[in-house]
Parts: C-alpha cells; structure tokens; sequence
C-alpha cells in the first residue's frame, strides 16, 4: 500500500514530494521512527505505524479540509469487533492531565464526522484540523503541525501501552 497504490500520478508525486519534506522535518526534530509508507487509492490520506497494533499516525484531507490524526482503528478478538475504547480514555486521561497542550484538538466524540456516531464503524480518531485548506504553505503548516502532534501523543501513547 506504497505510493504505488494511489491511482492519480500527479497525487503519487505530490505525496513523495511531501512525504520526503515530512520525514526530514520530523528526524530534524529528533522523530525518526515514524515512516509514513501507506497511502490511500484517491490520495487523501498517509499513515505511519505507532508501535502500537492498530494505531496510526496519518496526514489527511477531504475537498474542504486538511488535518493531522492518530487513529485507533477497531480490533478483532475472538471473531468480535471492538473499538479500542479504553486506549482512547487513556490517551485522553493522560492529555488532560499533562502541561503540554494543544488547544484545536478535536476529539472523536466532538467530531461530527466521527464513525462513533455510525455503529459499523469502530474506529476511533484524535485530530488537529489545519487553519488553511489552501494556502501555498501547506506543506510547512501539514508537516509542523505533524511534529508538534507527535511531541505532544507519544509519550502519553508510549504510558499507555
């Protein structure tokens, strides 16, 4: 599910373009184990493995927004599918009580678009919405709002495991 998998060339090239400007700003900032290697068909999202089985870190967009997300997709257990519900109300716990806040995170259930709302889906997401859609910094703003997302949920995920 590399590049490969994104139908559009031009999108392809767009997410190497980007993806290699993300990795080298997150390894400048002392965060070299996140790659992100997978890419969805219509190019509207990449992710990267947490550590955790079924954790994500993803850069995402839709026609009108643009944001960064750790995504909680749901788990499977003796035929069973569950969401990773007390991961979430960890993660949360442990971000209300820390010192290091970011004030636009939109939790999953204060998404509107949230698959919480839908019971077929069980996947749980935490996201920063960026202030521009459009403009030519883009790249720059998707990238450190990335870094500062990470600085801010992996310790907390690395206590909750």
């Amino acid at each position: 599910m590399g590049f490969e998998t994104i139908r559009d060339k031009m999108l392809q090239e767009n997410w190497k373009n980007f993806t290699n400007i993300a990795h080298k700003k997150l390894q400048d900032n002392g965060i070299s184990d996140i790659i992100f290697s997978t890419f969805k068909y219509d190019g509207s999202y990449g992710k990267a493995r947490t550590g955790l089985p079924a954790v994500y870190w993803a850069f995402a967009q839709d026609s009108y927004r643009t944001w960064v997300e750790l995504e909680l997709k749901s788990r499977i257990s003796k035929n069973e599918r569950y969401a990773q519900r007390s991961l979430y109300l960890c993660i949360k716990e442990k971000y209300n009580k820390s010192s290091n806040k970011i004030d636009i995170i939109t939790w999953d259930e204060n998404d509107r678009n949230s698959d919480m709302r839908n019971p077929a889906g069980m996947d749980i997401r935490i996201k920063i919405y960026l202030r521009d859609n459009m403009g030519s910094n883009l790249n720059e703003e998707w990238s450190a709002t990335m870094i500062k997302f990470v600085k801010v949920f992996k310790p907390i995920l690395d206590d909750c495991k």
